[in-house]
């Protein structure tokens, strides 16, 4: 009974440490922003022009 609660909270840590490591490696990802275009708004239905 005892081991398997054991090897049970064993899996539970590994997979944890998973979960970050994928985690941090998101969170690296720089962010890429285009600035080519500048919209008057962002609601297409009250603007017409695209650029």
């Amino acid at each position: 009974m005892i081991n398997s609660l054991a090897k049970s909270g064993m899996l539970k840590v590994g997979l944890s440490l998973i979960a970050m490591t994928v985690a941090a490696g998101v969170q690296a990802k720089t962010l890429v922003y285009c600035s080519e275009g500048s919209p008057e708004g962002f609601n297409p239905q009250l603007f017409t022009s695209g650029t």
